[in-house]
């Protein structure tokens, strides 16, 4: 957990990176993981974070951000997050999460339970027409252990809730609870079709 001033803090997942600006204490990099943002706010200077080529920019906020050379995505539980002031202009509400290929540049908004903005800290994972490739990053950082998306996965998307303990004591029970082939490749745990 990192403090920042005026009573704003940064929990940070495993396998993640920031970087704090150390002459402006509102203002940050996300350069990869996850990490969940407790921020205070303070309208005459906004905190900000930059993830890849993007700006997040906080309107009084409890925000989860996960940051991959794939995507981004950025879930809010209370305020609002800006993404891009004055280009996308995209506004993520409480109850929002906001996707962002890196590759193409599209981003779409849905929704996210409040209660599964920053679960990772309690030892949980939900996902929601989550594509192979984001379940593996996100249970690796999650449990430690390696886990990949299968090459024949292709566009198969998945749906579902983990809790990480029985996850790091077997990473197949991954399988059973998300309805995926799991088998061990020599260097992860590959998730795939059955």
């Amino acid at each position: 957990l990192i403090a920042l001033d005026g009573g704003s803090e940064i929990a940070l997942a495993g396998n993640s990176r920031i970087v704090l600006d150390r002459n402006d204490p509102r203002s940050a990099s996300l350069e990869q993981g996850q990490a969940l943002f407790t921020i205070e706010h303070d309208p005459s200077a906004p905190f900000t974070l930059e993830v890849g080529q993007d700006t997040l920019v906080d309107v009084g906020t409890v925000f989860d951000v996960t940051h991959t050379p794939q995507w981004m995505r950025v879930a809010v539980s209370e305020g609002a997050v800006v993404l891009n002031p004055g280009e996308e202009n995209a506004q993520v509400s409480p109850g929002q999460v906001l996707s962002k290929d890196a590759v193409t540049g599209r981003h779409t908004i849905g929704t996210v339970a409040l209660d599964q903005v920053g679960e990772w800290r309690e030892g949980r994972l939900t996902f929601q027409d989550a594509s192979l490739e984001e379940v593996a990053a996100d249970l690796s950082r999650a449990t430690g252990t390696a886990f990949a998306a299968s090459p024949r996965a292709g566009e198969q998307r998945v749906s579902g809730s983990i809790a990480l303990d029985g996850v790091r004591r077997d990473p197949r029970t991954v399988g059973t609870l998300l309805g995926i082939a799991v088998r061990h490749n020599g260097t992860a745990w590959e998730i795939g079709t059955r």
